[in-house]
């Protein structure tokens, strides 16, 4: 007894140690730990817990202590959580994700995983194509229900924040922090700061419930032939170039200067580049219906009535009539570019047109900025030996040469910066992408993550419709639709 009572004071005292070198970051702690030791540590206005997390330990077949935190608490500095270094148990997880088996993506991420599997062969995963993100979504939901998860999933950041309501998956804060097993600063630095913002839930405290993956921008297609023709000796960089741009082709030309088809996150692009954002830093009130939503809705009905905008029927119409070469300006995301390639070889023919993608235009050229979106990794909660391995994935995922190795295979874009000696010849040979990676991908703002997003979604592109169909102002129309969004977002919080 009094050797058992000597070891819990020595832990006391190396774990007071370890709670004075945590380093400040905001997260919540809301989920089951178990733990050698719990002690308290005074923070300026609070109290935090730092603990260190261990598998249980068996002292003739009895825990030795479980600690159940349920509250949630704000804190100032990371709850400093050491973890296992590698799972070393045989560990199966199960991986849920939106990419075609015999498709290029999907039998790259197939590749990839057998690459994962043999640098650590106690992991074994099975790669689970489920449809669309929205079909995706559904089923997850569907599994949420049942209490019959996967380890591992693909979802847009807004609907990992519906999973996180059902407390079905875990945040990622203390593997990423881990000095046994997460990220260094370093690291960190090099993951562009869009995406790290994106992974991490204003309305769950900033916790990191999502980790990048397959990360796309929006970004503005032009014809550069087109616009020489009219003119014009390189795309244009403000909203006011634009628009000149855009009626000058038709006046000039006869052919279209913006092809479009409504899109929120092309709206929220055009907010982006002006200065504003969709929701108020608190993602509890929609604000974009100001002066900038207003102007962009207004600006397009101007082009549509000069004939410099329009909206040619089909799907990825848009698409196909710039692959013809009738179309100087598209606005869509950077993981079209194989397909928009495809398109001018199917259409006008490869080499007949000079085209690239650069950033959309700008308010102020100097402070640019354009939306970023696209799938991003969950981890449901599982055996604590699940969650290190399925962190172990995301992990790897990101590092250098693998993101290089997707970015390069699948359209999208690399999520570090260190990825651009590795793709020095993929650039090379591709310099569209070069011109994506150097122009866009730095700017990229992520949309909002917040439950009742999807809903929001919907009701902006409505609103777009309901302005250049003429049955309602641009005014009246973003006024409707925030209206509509805030009752959303009131749902979302109850």
């Amino acid at each position: 007894m009094n050797k058992s009572v000597a070891l819990i004071l020595a832990v006391v005292m190396v774990l007071g140690l370890v709670a004075g070198c945590a380093q400040p970051t905001p997260q919540v702690i809301d989920r089951p730990v178990t733990v050698v030791v719990e002690k308290e540590v005074p923070v300026e206005k609070q109290v935090v817990n730092t603990v260190i997390v261990e598998k249980e330990k068996v002292v003739e077949k009895q825990v030795i202590s479980t600690v159940v935190v349920e509250k949630q608490v704000e804190v100032e500095k990371p709850v400093t959580v050491v973890v296992e270094k590698a799972v070393q148990n045989p560990v199966k997880l199960v991986f849920w994700h939106p990419q075609q088996p015999d498709d290029f993506r999907g039998k790259l991420l197939d590749s990839m995983i057998q690459e994962f599997m043999k640098e650590y062969p106690w992991i074994t995963i099975e790669s689970v194509y489920q449809g669309n993100y929205t079909d995706l979504y559904k089923k997850i939901m569907a599994a949420i229900s049942a209490g019959e998860w996967p380890q591992i999933a693909v979802s847009y950041p807004s609907m990992i924040a519906e999973y996180m309501k059902a407390n079905a998956v875990i945040p990622l804060d203390s593997y990423i922090f881990s000095k046994d097993v997460g990220l260094s600063e370093e690291d960190m630095k090099d993951i562009f700061p869009g995406f790290l913002e994106e992974c991490r839930i204003p309305s769950f405290g900033n916790q990191y419930l999502a980790w990048p993956f397959t990360k796309s921008f929006l970004g503005m297609y032009y014809n550069l032939t087109l616009l020489k023709e009219a003119g014009f000796s390189a795309p244009a960089k403000t909203w006011a170039e634009f628009e000149e741009h855009c009626n000058a082709v038709k006046a000039k030309t006869g052919k279209m200067g913006y092809a479009f088809y409504e899109s929120a996150s092309t709206f929220d692009g055009f907010l982006y580049s002006r200065g504003v954002r969709q929701l108020d830093p608190t993602e509890t009130t929609a604000i974009f219906n100001g002066p900038e939503g207003i102007e962009s809705l207004a600006m397009l009905n101007r082009m549509i009535e000069k004939g410099g905008a329009v909206k040619p029927e089909g799907n990825y119409a848009d698409q196909a009539e710039f692959g013809k070469g009738n179309v100087a300006y598209t606005i869509a995301s950077t993981s079209g570019t194989n397909y928009y390639k495809q398109a001018i070889e199917q259409g006008i023919g490869a080499g007949k047109i000079e085209w690239g993608q650069t950033n959309i235009p700008q308010a102020d050229p100097n402070n640019p900025a354009t939306v970023m979106y696209g799938g991003s990794m969950c981890v449901f909660r599982s055996t604590a030996d699940q969650q290190l391995a399925s962190w172990l994935f995301l992990k790897w995922l990101v590092g250098t040469k693998q993101t290089a190795k997707w970015a390069s295979g699948s359209g999208y874009m690399p999520v570090r910066a260190s990825a651009a000696a590795e793709l020095k010849d993929f650039f090379a040979a591709n310099p569209v992408v070069k011109e994506q990676f150097e122009t866009i991908v730095p700017y990229g703002i992520p949309e909002p993550s917040v439950r009742g997003e999807q809903e929001i979604r919907t009701f902006i592109e409505e609103a777009w419709t309901a302005s250049i169909t003429g049955l309602m102002t641009p005014k009246e129309a973003l006024d409707d639709a925030v209206k509509k969004a805030n009752e959303a977002l009131a749902r979302g919080r109850e």
